[in-house]
């Protein structure tokens, strides 16, 4: 088999962006995908991941994938280049790659599926490049960042190593980071300087098609709002075409040309994004727009998406999202899942739901309803006091470096019964160390922590194991704050067992089953016996959740409670420690990077910048009429329904970061 013509690294650096110029490609697309199926082969049957799926990327342009976890998205990108493992296997479909440098090698396209091992090497990261998920985990942890470069460059391209070197370089400073910090490790940069390393290894050799797979996952607004910047001005810059996949369709449509659908390995929908921003038509695709909270307007509680994704084994009849569906009938258990020209819309605008029309309304069940008592705001300072932090500090580092970094300067908060305090900002900025201090974890530097206006003292250990029974913890991770080697039944028991001094309940079954049923987890046999591993990201975070009501708390702190999971999912989670706030009266603080749902979500917010409450007030009030610049950014940065493509956010953002680095400039 012919293989692609070899570029000379001192070509490539001489002709940056020459070759791939935004509109000056051929007509056709560049990444021609059709007809693709693809399973995962199990005992109990093939899961059948993805389903005749037809997509096409043009040079120069962004195709968003969008959907929630497993739908598809991923095992249809590494699918389509070949990087699928066993037990995953292509069943059926075509894939060819028309890049006009492998244009007179072959006329009438690269076919991935049927190359040989050598065939897909000359166009892996030559020609289609991937920006991994994880970076801290696409890293090589024991390698400096410029050998992971260097490594990648001269694997690909003939030339010296003092040409490779150069090339990184350059590569670094055109995603925005020094040239010196070459020399560090992975884990002394931040999770968007990680994420920019990736994207400079994946542009090393001038690829025509770049995969990105939810490349800004974890990372705080701020910095994603940087990153997806950065991505655009290269694209237009290097004229490559992006397969953007992401869970939060808010984010494709601020950067997207296109926004691609899929649901349970099927395109439910497929439109220009102007079509999607509007409103969309299939069902699912207005599940996930009505699934992420907004910055403007009437706050109002959000319809979401119900339910769970249906199991991919065997044959499907009918319509998938069905048992979901607010529109459902009886016609969709016949429906061909074949998609169509929407009538009345543009063309190209394509849907594989017959049955529901443009901007047909949604039945009286899933209307959202002003201010419902869920989310309802209370007043900030009603309440009965219950934990206060008064002038909190924590200091690392000093010993023989003698350098002291402070991550808390003089934070003074108050949680309330039946109130919740939203504690927003950047990672980095200290909010999971005040967590960490109210908790327990640490110990705090300075200040004091008071608990029905008596000071805690952490070397008391008796009031002390009181008082952790009385403040709970959700953790970030699901997946890491559950043991893997232990049933749901085990990690309950276990909690119970640890309070029942305070609390009188006995780990028994009947306890277990109350604790399971609290958090929505029914039927309560399905999950009792269950492990981490059969359980979704919604379904461990749940169970983390009853853990920590086995201690019968008063305060629970929920430390970015939601960001892991998809957006639907944080949408049933955020409702249902909602209800718990009500049922039980907790106080509870909410630590996020997303001030939009903590706009959603809590009574009061407290803006969190370097350490330092730089701002706060009633979230409405806040949100609404942000005062600090600081506070100005993190809204700009948001993404929101209501601003998307609006002319105004740039110059907005632009402004509040400058007022942001002259108040940093005179401390």
């Amino acid at each position: 088999m012919s293989t692609a013509p070899e570029r000379d690294l001192a070509v490539t650096q001489a002709t940056e962006g020459g070759g791939v110029q935004a509109g000056t490609g051929p007509a056709g697309p560049v990444l021609d995908i059709k007809g693709l199926c693809i399973n995962y082969r199990s005992e109990l049957g093939d899961v059948r991941a993805v389903r005749d799926v037809d997509l096409e990327l043009h040079p120069g342009q962004i195709v968003g994938l969008a959907g929630e976890s497993g739908c598809g998205k991923s095992t249809l990108a590494y699918g389509a280049v070949r990087l699928l493992r066993p037990p995953a296997i292509v069943t059926a479909g075509n894939v060819v790659y028309h890049g006009r440098r492998l244009s007179g090698v072959h006329p009438n396209g690269f076919d991935v599926l049927g190359a040989t091992d050598k065939g897909l090497q000359e166009i892996r990261w030559r020609e289609i490049a991937i920006v991994f998920q994880s970076a801290m985990n696409s890293l090589n942890p024991v390698l400096r960042v410029e050998d992971q470069i260097i490594d990648g460059i001269r694997a690909h391209m003939p030339g010296s190593y003092q040409q490779a070197h150069a090339r990184a370089r350059e590569l670094i400073e055109m995603v925005g980071i020094k040239p010196e910090r070459l020399r560090a490790y992975p884990h002394e940069l931040s999770g968007g300087m990680r994420q920019r390393v990736m994207i400079a290894m994946a542009l090393a050799i001038n690829p025509e098609v770049v995969i990105m797979d939810e490349p800004t996952t974890g990372l705080d607004v701020v910095v994603q709002k940087e990153i997806l910047q950065q991505v655009l001005k290269l694209k237009d810059e290097l004229g490559f075409a992006v397969l953007f996949i992401t869970h939060d369709l808010s984010l494709l449509l601020e950067i997207a040309d296109r926004v691609v659908v899929m649901y349970a390995g099927q395109v439910v929908e497929s439109a220009p994004t102007s079509e999607v921003r509007t409103g969309g038509t299939h069902p699912y695709t207005r599940g996930l727009l009505g699934s992420f909270p907004k910055l403007h307007g009437p706050r109002v509680k959000l319809t979401g998406i119900p339910g769970t994704p249906p199991d991919l084994r065997g044959a499907a009849a009918g319509c998938p999202f069905q048992p979901r569906c607010f529109f459902a009938q009886d016609a969709c258990a016949q429906v061909d899942m074949k998609l169509a020209q929407v009538v009345g819309a543009v063309t190209g605008h394509v849907s594989a739901c017959p049955l529901v029309k443009p901007g047909q309304p949604l039945p009286d069940s899933a209307q959202a309803l002003a201010r419902p008592a869920g989310i309802e705001q209370q007043d900030i300072a009603s309440g009965e006091l219950v934990l206060s932090g008064v002038n909190l500090r924590k200091d690392y580092g000093g010993g023989r470096r003698g350098v002291v970094v402070t991550a808390v300067k003089d934070v003074n908060l108050e949680l309330r019964r039946g109130r919740v305090v939203a504690l927003v900002g950047e990672s980095g900025s200290g909010k999971s160390t005040i967590a960490k201090l109210l908790s327990g974890q640490e110990r705090r530097t300075g200040g004091s922590i008071l608990l029905d206006g008596k000071e805690i003292e952490p070397s008391n250990r008796r009031q002390f194991r009181a008082y952790k029974s009385e403040v709970q913890m959700v953790f970030q991770d699901p997946f890491a704050s559950l043991n893997p080697l232990h049933t749901v039944r085990y990690h309950l028991q276990r909690a119970l067992a640890v309070h029942a001094p305070r609390t009188g309940r006995q780990p028994s079954q009947a306890e277990v089953e109350r604790l399971l049923d609290q958090v929505r987890l029914n039927p309560v046999a399905k999950f009792r016996d269950a492990y981490p591993h059969e359980l979704s990201g919604g379904q461990r975070q749940r169970v983390s959740i009853a853990r920590a009501l086995a201690a019968e708390p008063r305060v629970l702190l929920a430390d970015e409670p939601v960001s892991m999971l998809d957006v639907s999912i944080r949408l049933e989670i955020l409702d249902l420690i909602a209800e718990l706030r009500s049922r039980y009266q907790l106080a509870i603080l909410y630590i996020t990077h997303d001030i939009a749902s903590a706009r959603y979500f809590a009574d009061e917010i407290l803006v969190m910048h370097h350490g330092e409450i730089v701002e706060r007030g009633p979230a409405e009030e806040l949100v609404l009429n942000p005062t600090h610049p600081y506070t100005q950014l993190l809204i700009a940065s948001s993404p929101d329904p209501d601003t998307f493509a609006s002319e105004d956010s740039a110059p907005v953002a632009a402004s509040a970061e400058e007022g942001l680095n002259r108040e940093v400039a005179s401390e």
